[in-house]
């Protein structure tokens, strides 16, 4: 990866270890996620409704951290960071997702 590289639905983005990267998701209008080190992570969808400018975000954390800053949402737009246990959904907000290895 490089800097001000697009990652679009569908890629993946693995950290090593000691790395990081910070995705910013419709060039930060619809917010940031700040991958951490270790984590495996896609872009599962991101939309924009063309009729009703709703955004609907689904990101994908198979393991590892992440720490999203989602902006407010309009309308009936969705930002949802899915794991292997849960599919929490946001609106507008700062909150951290981590899913460990299991022993």
């Amino acid at each position: 990866a490089a800097d001000g590289m697009v990652i679009l639905p569908g890629d993946i983005v693995k950290t090593a270890s000691a790395a990081s990267v910070k995705v910013m998701m419709d060039e930060g209008k619809v917010g940031t996620v700040d991958i951490q080190e270790g984590s495996l992570f896609r872009i599962s969808k991101a939309e924009t409704d063309q009729k009703t400018g709703d955004k609907t975000t689904l990101l994908d954390l198979a393991i590892g951290k992440v720490l999203v800053r989602a902006g407010k949402l309009q309308g009936g737009s969705k930002f949802e960071v899915r794991t292997p246990t849960a599919l929490p959904g946001v609106r507008g907000t700062v909150f951290e997702v981590t899913v460990k290895e299991k022993a």
